[in-house]
C-alpha cells in the first residue's frame, strides 16, 4: 500500500470526503485527489497535521505493512513487485517495505527517519527565527525605554536652565535647542540599544581615545620647586580630566546630532527587519 492509498484509506475511515479533507488541511479537494492517486505528495507540513487530524503518528502514517490479513495469508507466497535498493541502508525495497519510490528509493523504515529528521530541522528553524525575532523585539523595547529615559533627563536639565537663565526671545530660542537636543538624546540612545549607530558611537568613541596632552614641567631640586612641581601636577591632571570629560561631553553631542537624523531611517529599516521574521 503505497502513501496514496493509505492517505485515501484514512480519509475513508475517518468518513470524510476530498473536498472536507481538503478544508481541514486548507487545500484543494483537487490536490487529495491527486495524493490519493499518487500523483504528487503532500509537503511535511501537512503530512504532520494530517496526522495530528487523524490521531496517528508520523511513524504509524508510513508504516505501509498490510493490516488485515490472516496467518495463512501471510504465509501465501505473493508475486511483489521490486523497486530497487534502498539509497539510505541498502535494504531491497518490495511492496512489503516501500517508503519512497521518487525521487530517490526509500525503504519505509529510512522514509520515516528522513520525514522526522526533515520535520525536526524545520522546526529548529522555526525555533531560531523566533529567537532572532524575540530578541529584536526586546532590543526595539529597550532603545525605547532607556531613550524616553535619556530625553526626560536631557529636557529636565535644558528646561531648568533655559527658564533660570533665560528670558524673552532667548528663552524661546533656548526651549527649542532644548527639545532639538533632548530628540537627539533620544535617538542616540535608540541607536546604540538597536546596534545600529555605528556613526554617532563612532564619534564618542573617538572623543574617548583622543590623548589629552599636558605641557612637560621642569624644575629646580630645591624644597620650594619640589612643592609647586607636584601642587601644578596636581593641578595639571585635574584640568586633563575636566578636558576628557569636556571631550566626551562634545562627542555625545556631535553624536546626539546626527542621530537625530539617522535614527528614523535605521528605526525603519529595523521594522521591516522585525516584519522580514513574520
Amino acid at each position: 500500500m503505497d502513501y496514496g492509498q493509505r492517505i485515501a484509506q484514512l480519509r475513508k475511515n475517518a468518513n470524510l470526503t476530498q473536498a472536507q479533507l481538503g478544508e481541514k488541511l486548507n487545500v484543494s479537494a483537487q490536490a487529495v485527489s491527486k495524493w490519493e492517486h499518487s500523483q504528487s505528495e503532500p509537503d511535511l507540513t501537512t503530512i504532520r497535521n494530517m496526522c495530528a487530524l487523524f490521531g496517528i503518528s508520523t511513524d504509524e502514517f508510513f508504516e505501509i505493512e498490510k493490516q488485515g490479513e490472516d496467518a495463512d495469508a501471510k504465509a501465501l507466497t505473493v508475486s511483489q513487485d521490486t523497486y530497487g535498493v534502498c539509497v539510505e541502508c541498502g535494504t531491497l525495497v518490495t511492496d512489503d517495505n516501500l517508503g519512497q519510490k521518487s525521487p530517490k528509493v526509500m525503504c519505509s523504515h529510512c522514509y520515516t527517519d528522513y520525514v522526522n529528521g526533515m520535520l525536526q530541522l524545520e522546526e529548529e528553524k522555526a525555533n531560531a527565527k523566533n529567537a532572532e525575532k524575540s530578541g529584536r523585539e526586546s532590543k526595539k523595547k529597550r532603545s525605547i525605554i532607556f531613550g524616553v529615559l535619556a530625553m526626560a533627563v536631557v529636557l529636565a536639565i535644558g528646561l531648568a536652565i533655559s527658564i533660570i537663565c533665560t528670558r524673552g526671545t532667548t528663552l524661546v530660542i533656548s526651549i527649542g535647542i532644548t527639545l532639538f537636543f533632548a530628540y537627539g538624546a533620544y535617538a542616540l540612545v535608540g541607536e546604540l540599544f538597536l546596534d545600529m549607530g555605528e556613526a554617532a558611537w563612532n564619534i564618542i568613541e573617538f572623543s574617548l581615545e583622543s590623548p589629552i596632552k599636558l605641557p612637560m614641567l621642569i624644575f629646580d631640586l630645591d624644597g620650594d620647586s619640589i612643592i609647586a612641581f607636584f601642587i601644578l601636577k596636581i593641578a595639571l591632571s585635574i584640568l586633563g580630566f575636566i578636558a576628557g570629560v569636556a571631550l566626551f561631553l562634545f562627542g555625545l553631542l556631535i553624536g546626539a546630532i546626527v542621530s537625530a537624523f539617522t535614527f528614523p531611517f535605521h528605526m525603519a529599516k529595523f521594522n521591516k527587519l522585525l516584519k522580514s521574521n513574520d
